[in-house]
């Protein structure tokens, strides 16, 4: 089998166990969350630095 044909097996084996399934769902969820997080966070600290350096 080629590599290729290993990895789509190991999709369709882990659709096939809805755990697999949600674990993943999870995984990607949790990367979406810590993004979105993550540019909140940035865009605060970009505000707050506008503030400072613009309300002198």
């Amino acid at each position: 089998m080629t590599p290729a044909g290993k990895r789509c097996g190991k999709i369709g084996l882990a659709a096939r166990q809805p755990l697999a399934g949600v674990v993943i769902f999870a995984a990607h969820l949790a990367g979406f969350i810590i993004t979105a997080a993550t540019i909140v966070c940035l865009a605060a600290v970009m505000a707050a630095l506008v503030r400072v350096f613009f309300t002198d």
